[in-house]
């Protein structure tokens, strides 16, 4: 199942690519570590807690692995996306997409799934 999960994804990804000329390139570099916070929007029932990003880009896509505590469903594990000027799309995992703006050091956002999530993370040096 997790197989054809990725499967799909690889191919939503590939059929992407075409369509990433009409995007802007990507205005900065997200590869490292990332640590912060996530708060439910749904509260107080949706909870919030830690989450962990380490990611290398590779012009405008990213891949890595994510890390979330607190979630009554756990999404950790790989993740992947693309870059388009100071914006970050996160594609998977599947159960936690959404998009974050990078600011310098910064990058926050809303994530769908987690009953959907405000994320503030910090680039760690």
């Amino acid at each position: 199942m997790r197989q054809l999960l990725r499967l799909a994804v690889f191919i939503a990804l590939l059929g992407s690519v075409g369509c990433a000329s009409t995007q802007a390139p990507p205005a900065v570099d997200i590869t490292g570590k990332w640590r912060g916070t996530w708060v439910s929007t749904n509260q107080p029932a949706g909870g919030s807690g830690q989450i962990e990003m380490t990611v290398t880009q590779t012009g405008s896509r990213f891949n890595g692995n994510i890390l979330v505590t607190g979630s009554p469903s756990d999404p950790s594990g790989l993740t992947e996306g693309f870059v388009t000027g100071n914006q970050v799309e996160i594609a998977v995992p599947a159960g936690m997409t959404g998009r974050l703006t990078v600011n310098g050091d910064q990058m926050a956002g809303s994530l769908a799934g987690m009953s959907g999530a405000k994320v503030t993370l910090q680039r760690q040096k």
